[in-house]
């Protein structure tokens, strides 16, 4: 691990770089590498996906994404009714509790999204039924994707887009057009949009499909995501409590 960490974050060797490359300007062709064995040329998916979920994760603070708390789950009367119960049995003070809650959330964040990865490999699976294409070959995908994911979160919605807005924001005629766009529908439209179209894209590469199944495939892996992550936003709270 310590190597790796070296490899990819300090040396920055031509592999990581050469993968990056490949993983934005042409969809589908490391998990199309990979398949085929040209697995030395390139950073292995599980690899590629650990390093931007840690890239992903420290600059989250900063784009505005994936801002949960104990105060935003406990909003909702059936989170708050839950915790309630606990505090009774423990005897904690709420205060001190949800310290500890938004502690232990940061650490869950990056490990539970790992868990997006195969549900939506099995996704896959289900629209590739009697392909004869394998559950392996659909995670190589996913772990592609996901990585992808993380990244236009990143960089491309969380630090441009906000950016564009606030550049935005300093026109005062501006202002109607930047609270339509500054809204989650927007957001969920932007992701959607990119998602699909990078999928797509991806399945022609990778797994040689024709134009309209790649369409029909990639916007139901496309709508997919966000339906995973609004799960996932679920799933981290319950996992969170658990672990408290």
């Amino acid at each position: 691990m310590f190597r790796d960490l070296v490899e990819h974050f300090a040396l920055l060797d031509n592999r990581f770089v050469r993968t990056m490359g490949a993983l934005l300007t042409r969809p589908g062709l490391l998990t199309k590498r990979y398949i085929s064995g040209g697995r030395s040329r390139y950073t292995k998916p599980l690899t590629l996906f650990v390093v931007l979920n840690i890239v992903f994760f420290f600059i989250q603070p900063h784009t505005g994404l994936f801002r949960y708390s104990y105060e935003q789950y406990t909003r909702d009367a059936g989170r708050r009714s839950v915790v309630a119960q606990k505090l009774a049995v423990t005897g904690e003070p709420e205060d001190r509790y949800a310290t500890r809650f938004n502690l232990r959330l940061q650490e869950q964040k990056k490990s539970l999204l790992i868990v997006s990865v195969p549900v939506f490999a099995l996704v896959m699976l289900l629209l590739y039924a009697r392909s004869g294409r394998t559950f392996t070959e659909h995670l190589v995908f996913a772990s592609h994707v996901y990585a992808f994911y993380l990244f236009l979160l990143a960089f491309a919605i969380g630090l441009g887009f906000r950016l564009l807005l606030m550049t935005m924001f300093r026109v005062p005629q501006l202002h109607p057009v930047v609270k339509a766009l500054d809204g989650e529908g927007m957001l969920v439209a932007i992701i959607l949009g990119a998602m699909t179209a990078y999928i797509s894209l991806g399945l022609r590469r990778a797994f040689n499909d024709r134009l309209l199944p790649s369409l029909v495939r990639g916007l139901v892996l496309g709508m997919t995501i966000p339906v995973l992550t609004y799960v996932y936003h679920h799933a981290l709270f319950f996992a969170t409590l658990w672990a408290t």
